[in-house]
Order: structure tokens, then C-alpha cells, then sequence
């Protein structure tokens, strides 16, 4: 995972769906990176998704040789 922060890049995304099922949820984001869209998955308990909404920008970590590795900066922080 070391490597992974040594070489990711930010980006801004946003967020297109915030799941939850009361337990445990996830948050569903895209970004863009050399014009094609991507798009991730941040599962997290319930209670940390109501800091997020639809169309929320969030900060996106990707590995720019592999874009479709990303992860919310949120994660980390």
C-alpha cells in the first residue's frame, strides 16, 4: 500500500450514490482522468456515510499507470 501513496495522484470526484442498509454502507464516486471516466466504491460503516451526499466533491487517490486503482482521500484522514 506504501507504494501506492508514493506515486498516486488527487483528483477531484464526486459523489454519485450514498448507500446505506443501517448497518454498513457505501459510497459510490466518479473522476476523471485523461478525458475517460472512472468510477469507485468506498464501503464504510453507516454512521461515517452521513458525511457524504449525492453530488458532493470529494478528493480522489489513483495510481495514474493503473487510474481504475483509486481510493477517497476521506479514507486516510
Amino acid at each position: 500500500m506504501r507504494s501506492f501513496f508514493d506515486r498516486a495522484q488527487e483528483t477531484d470526484g464526486t459523489v454519485e450514490e450514498v448507500f446505506s442498509d443501517g448497518k454498513r454502507a457505501a459510497i459510490h464516486y466518479e473522476y476523471v482522468f485523461r478525458g475517460r471516466e472512472y468510477h469507485g466504491k468506498y464501503e464504510l460503516w453507516h454512521r461515517q456515510s452521513m458525511f457524504f451526499s449525492e453530488g458532493q466533491t470529494v478528493t480522489v487517490l489513483f495510481d495514474r499507470s493503473k487510474p481504475e486503482r483509486a481510493y477517497l482521500k476521506q479514507q486516510f484522514t
